[in-house]
């Protein structure tokens, strides 16, 4: 099975997918936060992905923000647009730990943010695929 994971952004959505055993996580794409359904499912189709996990942040109390309002709502469209499975999965950090992990490769983080978005969705789904294997043990 194929995993797409969606770091959501207001202005941009990152990009990660895992390989077809689910052992890696990699960066993907960025996209706009415009036509996203129809990005999407080109990028669903394209890559065969099974199932999609997109990330939801939370206060440091464990609820809901505005943001994650607004992914809930997100999610919930993209799963009956595209009648895929979409899970939801704590991303809390995300983007500070992807902003991080490229400083100590090298590179100027704040030049590219759609390196961020995308290395964040792939901290997400590494975490998903940690999660989901602890489950299966």
């Amino acid at each position: 099975m194929k995993i797409m994971c969606i770091d959501y952004g207001n202005a941009r959505l990152g990009i990660a997918l895992t390989d077809e055993m689910e052992m890696l996580a990699v960066p993907f794409c960025t996209i706009k936060n415009e036509n996203v359904y129809s990005k999407l499912k080109n990028i669903i189709i394209e890559q065969k992905v099974d199932h999609v996990v997109v990330g939801l942040p939370s206060d440091w109390k464990g609820e809901d923000t505005i943001q994650s309002q607004k992914i809930r709502i997100f999610a919930e469209n993209l799963e009956k647009k595209l009648e895929i499975t979409v899970e939801l999965f704590d991303e809390n950090y995300s983007t500070r730990d992807s902003y991080e992990a490229l400083r100590m490769m090298g590179y100027n983080a704040k030049k590219g943010k759609k390196l961020v978005d995308q290395m964040a969705a792939s901290l997400i789904l590494k975490e998903y695929l940690k999660w989901k294997k602890s489950q299966n043990s």
